[in-house]
């Protein structure tokens, strides 16, 4: 049985460490064993709280954004950690999450279901390091499914205000008689198909004018894969407007869409006040695209 690494252990300190071992071994004891009882207690005393931390500071590099780690951090803290933050991983039980889930499972489900998930997630990190066995207490199916009412019964889902799709070439026609570089972008939102985010930041690197290809990477996708847009002819008219445009500038912008600053694209706000203008304050840009595999099946009014 190893002492110690020399140069850190001194002869006095390995002649004590030796006299206690052979204590034990005196008494039947194997110091082995011991030392290994020590060390697996030591694991399993570990809290909820250190194994979050570490959990989070293994998988943030992975994360997409510091904004979801502050998110993970901020709801564990609100409310798992007064709970469970000090309690050792391998006593949690059924009963300490549901304590950590029930005030807030009807009031706000959603906040519930990513609490409850998280907690699941820090535990199975646990047990996989060997700081708790058995099942997982936050797991949904066949624990906290027998508690709690599923999410569909509680839950009050609000979809952002859509415009029907019956409606969309009457409003197509409109929006093509209005000024704007709003209009523009709104116009390539729906072309597309795509969401807010992805049609404001387009950037001309991702455009296949020859092949009306458009290619998003992945890092501007919300499930970060890459996707491909086929681009229409209405599509392209916008997009060969926009390339004369930005041709003819001193600064040629990457953006296909530049906002009030030339070199910056445009926020959600153009699309928004264009809206407005439309008199259309009943609908948001993001309803526009929100139903978008049924529109690519009705595009044939835009031929």
């Amino acid at each position: 049985m190893g002492l110690g690494p020399v140069h850190r252990i001194s002869f006095d300190e390995a002649t004590k460490r030796a006299r206690k071992i052979r204590v034990l071994l005196d008494d039947g004891i194997d110091p082995l064993a011991e030392r290994d009882h020590k060390k697996a207690e030591q694991a399993l005393s570990k809290t909820f709280k250190e194994c979050a931390a570490e959990f989070i500071r293994s998988h943030e590099a992975g994360w997409k954004s510091a904004k979801h780690t502050a998110q993970w951090s901020a709801t564990l803290e609100a409310y798992a950690y007064p709970t469970i933050g000090d309690l050792a991983v391998q006593n949690i039980k059924v009963a300490h999450v549901k304590k950590v889930i029930e005030p807030i499972w009807r009031t706000k489900n959603e906040t519930a279901e990513r609490v409850r998930s998280r907690i699941e997630k820090v535990l199975a990190w646990a047990t996989v390091h060997g700081y708790r066995t058995g099942d997982n207490p936050a797991r949904w199916s066949g624990y906290l499914s027998e508690i709690f009412p599923k999410r569909a019964a509680v839950r009050k889902v609000k979809h952002h205000p859509a415009l029907p799709y019956l409606e969309l070439p009457a409003f197509m026609r409109l929006l093509e008689n209005t000024a704007g570089r709003g209009g523009w972008v709104l116009r390539f939102l729906i072309l597309t198909a795509t969401r807010t985010t992805e049609t404001r930041a387009a950037e001309w690197s991702e455009i296949d004018m020859e092949e009306r290809l458009w290619c998003i990477p992945a890092e501007r996708m919300k499930a970060s894969r890459p996707h491909r847009v086929p681009l229409s002819e209405p599509a392209m008219e916008i997009l060969r407007y926009m390339k004369a445009i930005n041709d003819a500038h001193p600064t040629p912008s990457k953006y296909v869409f530049n906002g009030q600053t030339w070199g910056k694209h445009p926020s959600e706000a153009i699309m928004l006040m264009r809206l407005k203008h439309m008199g259309r304050t009943d609908i948001v840009p993001h309803g526009l695209s929100r139903r978008r595999w049924r529109l690519l099946a009705r595009l044939d009014f835009m031929a």
